[in-house]
Parts: structure tokens; sequence; C-alpha cells
């Protein structure tokens, strides 16, 4: 642990019932930082209570004597969060990390190579988590695939909050825990797999072996039977506050950035990728006459959010309207794919990560008149 700058103190304290309370003038130097402990070889992070004392960790208590004990304890100092989150071509997570958690609890991020360790306390022993502070360009995908099918819930006061992903693509599934992977310890993750009873259950051990050697714990897997589900869904989620508010956090923030981003499109494309492999719709229909239409939708229930992606779009160089279902708390962000959008949508590789829509979109140019006429040839060139 980097404490560089953290000045250590000394002290003779009783231990009773693995708790430790220190004098009232150490109390007011604390006041509500963060602590570092170390009571011989045990180290452990802390902060004190209303009462002025702290805890001994269970997993640490088994050497400790309740007697006269020598402490040394450090004031933590939380590293600074820079503003700009793009650094040497990757993504500084710690730009991200708020001050205090919605509940307004104070967050302590320290660094360690290039590893961001955090504590937020609550009530007792602070919870922490370590993630990595840099991430490649490309996990914009993810927040995509996130903003797409994470659920965005509302978060509130005082409820356990968690990161959510379902899908049934096992492609998709597995890009998006390469992506998980970069920030987090895969092992933090669970999967539940829904699947119809009348599907053959070798599918689904073939889908848990494929969880397991992509770096899912096996014992973090489980699975039920859902009548509802046409084959089997798979649901990724991690139970942790701070990381959840992170990434909403991300989430958001790149999202804005990205409408005012206009020199970086491929930043836009990666965010796009993961938005429409989620939520994405291509599809064409022939009218009377046989002439092709093809059209490209984006469903969500966030009227803020279906502007952002237009703008999004615009930014591409594409442009679309939004819809509001009538008496529906949904909107439909709705593009008509003319010839050039539909070669721009293929050379942008926008629907890349959604195998349907993109097989779809190749029948859509091959069947167009464009391309009969030798159009696509012509671009190209």
């Amino acid at each position: 642990m980097n404490l560089k700058n953290n000045k250590k103190f000394d002290l003779i304290v009783n231990i009773k019932n693995n708790r430790i309370w220190l004098p009232k003038s150490i109390q007011k130097t604390i006041g509500n930082q963060f602590i570092e402990i170390k009571i011989g070889d045990i180290c452990f992070i802390t902060k004190l209570t209303k009462e002025g004392r702290f805890f001994i960790p269970k997993e640490l208590r088994w050497n400790i004597l309740n007697e006269p004990t020598k402490i040394q304890f450090s004031i933590l100092k939380n590293i600074y969060r820079p503003k700009k989150f793009i650094l040497n071509n990757k993504i500084d997570v710690l730009s991200f990390i708020p001050e205090k958690i919605l509940s307004g609890f104070d967050i302590l991020a320290l660094e360690e190579e290039n590893k961001i360790k955090l504590w937020y306390s609550t009530k007792g022993r602070p919870n922490d988590i370590t993630i990595n502070r840099f991430v490649p360009l490309e996990f914009f995908r993810l927040l995509g695939y996130y903003q797409a099918e994470g659920g965005k819930v509302k978060l509130r006061k005082r409820r356990g909050r968690e990161i959510n992903f379902t899908n049934a693509d096992m492609g998709l599934i597995e890009d998006f825990l390469k992506y998980w992977g970069y920030l987090v310890n895969l092992n933090l993750c669970k999967c539940t797999i829904r699947y119809n009873p009348q599907l053959n259950y070798e599918k689904i051990i073939e889908v848990e072996d494929k969880l397991i050697s992509i770096g899912i714990k096996a014992e973090n897997i489980n699975d039920k039977q859902a009548k509802r589900i046409k084959e089997y869904t798979v649901r990724i989620w991690i139970t942790n506050s701070l990381l959840a508010e992170i990434i909403d956090s991300m989430m958001n923030e790149v999202r804005k950035y990205l409408i005012g981003s206009k020199s970086n499109k491929k930043l836009i494309v990666y965010f796009l990728q993961g938005l429409l492999a989620g939520d994405g719709n291509f599809y064409s229909t022939r009218d009377r006459k046989g002439c092709l239409h093809s059209y490209l939708r984006v469903f969500e229930c966030n009227g803020g959010f279906v502007s952002d992606y237009r703008k999004l779009f615009e930014s591409l160089g594409i442009n679309g309207k939004i819809k509001k279902i009538k008496n529906k708390n949904l909107y439909i962000f709705e593009l008509f794919v003319n010839w050039a959008y539909l070669l721009k949508i293929l050379k942008l590789g926008l629907l890349e990560k959604s195998p349907e829509n993109q097989k779809r979109l190749e029948n859509a140019i091959k069947q167009h008149r464009g391309y009969k006429f030798g159009w696509l040839t012509k671009s190209k060139s």
C-alpha cells in the first residue's frame, strides 16, 4: 500500500472484546478520516465509530489478546481524482470515483501498481474493492452494453445496488465479460442461467463450461427453469454499491462526453456497437411495388437517453427521428436506412456485435438496387 505522506503514530492501547478505544485527543486528530491500523504483523483499514472506537476484523482476531497492546496507525489521504478521463489512449477510471457514495458515506481511494483500492464505510469495518485504474478505450463498448441491457435501475439511498447484464447471445456475453475483466476480477461475478424445461440440459452444461473457461467460478453459477424463455438467458451480476455507482457514472458521463466529441468517431462507434447489440433492431420490408425499405430502431424508456442516442448518430452523419409510443413509457429512435446509410453503417461496423442485425444489413445491401447496379463497387473505389 502506498502510504507516502501519511503520518504514522505509535500508541499503547487496551483491547477488550476485539474493540479498541482511543483517547479523545487522538480521536480529535483522526476525526472522520480513514486510518490504517497495524498490530504486529496484522494490518487493516478502518474508521472510528461515534464512540471513538474501532473493531478488529473477525478473520484477524485469532492471535490478538485482550491486553495492553502496541499499535501503529496512519491517517490516510485520498489520491487526487483527475478531471480528464482519457490518458495515453486509455480510460482513467479514477476520474469517475466520487468523493462519497449515494448514501453519503466517504470513499477512500489509494493507488497500488496501477490498481485502485477503494473503501467506503457504513457501519463497522469499511467495505473494500480493488479495480484496475486504466482500461482500454474499447471499454466504451461495455458501457454501451450496460446502457442497453444493464437494467439502469434508479439508485436509492439505503438500498443494495448491483451491476447486472442479461442476454441470450453467448458471443455477446463473452465480449461483455472480456471488457468487464479489464476493470475487475471476474471472480466477483455471479451468473444465473434460466432455461426452458424442454431444452436439452446438455446445452446448459455447455454454457456453464463456457462461462467457467472465461473466468467465472463454478460455485458462482446456478441455473433454474423458466417456461416463458424460448431457450435460455444468462444473467451476470455483481452486488457492490460503490462499483454500481462508478459504472453508472461512467455510462452517463461518457455518453455526454461523446455527444460533444466530434473528433473521435471511433469512440462513438464503440459505444453504439454495445448499445445496438442490446437494444437495436435492423429490418427490411418491401412495398407493393417491390421497393426495399430498411429501418434501424432503438427502443428506450428514458426520453433523455433516446435524445442522446439521436445526437450520437448525428455525430456520425446519420439522422433519424424519435417517436413516443402512445400511452406507454417507451420511446423509439427510428432511422430510415437509405443506400448511403446502409454503406455507412456497414463501413463503421455499427452492427458487428449484433450478428442477426449484421446479417440483415448485409442482405439488405445485396437486395438493394444500388448493389445490383454496381454502386457498392463504385463507392469503394
